[in-house]
């Protein structure tokens, strides 16, 4: 992830001045683009029962038989949109601890994103609107920018995503 961040720093023009933007950028290149291929062999250190389970699931990749790590990510990205974590603490984008509470789940603020919905968020942005735009607003805080960039406040694109990681997942599943 260092060289995800250090990549962005030095070669992107206009630095993000958001943590969202930061580490969703990062969580995106590193995990869903790249698929964080250095940790591939994850399955290696997966008790053997569960490892039956995983075989029979998305997570699987039969072809490489390894974890397929990305579709762990956008199910746990698929839980936070979904409001498992309402109650429950988790580490946002700022590395704070925090508990996700019903209002804030309603009435997400960026920077209260866990890296996983940052990083699946981030995608969700480049599908819908292309990464030339979402690279162009990288530099812009999403929580005062996001209207004139996108067309919406933050949380009616949370519920966008919401949608979008839904439908993602179940098509994935079928």
């Amino acid at each position: 992830m260092n060289i995800v961040h250090y990549l962005t720093d030095k070669y992107i023009e206009i630095q993000p001045d958001s943590h969202f933007s930061s580490e969703g950028i990062a969580e995106y290149i590193s995990m869903l683009v790249c698929e964080n291929r250095m940790c591939k062999k994850a399955c290696n250190l997966v008790y053997e029962e569960y490892l039956e389970d995983l075989k029979t699931s998305l997570f699987w990749n039969a072809e490489e038989k390894t974890i397929e790590l990305k579709n762990i990510y956008y199910y746990s990205g698929l839980g936070f949109a979904n409001g498992a974590f309402v109650g429950r603490e988790y580490t946002d984008v700022k590395s704070d601890k925090t508990t996700r509470t019903d209002e804030m789940q309603q009435y997400m603020h960026a920077n209260d994103c866990s890296y996983y919905e940052a990083g699946c968020i981030t995608d969700y942005l480049v599908t819908a609107y292309g990464m030339d735009t979402v690279m162009a607003n990288l530099g812009k805080d999403l929580m005062t920018m996001s209207k004139s960039a996108y067309g919406k406040d933050f949380s009616e694109i949370y519920k966008d995503f919401t949608i979008w990681i839904n439908d993602k997942y179940e098509a994935d599943a079928n």
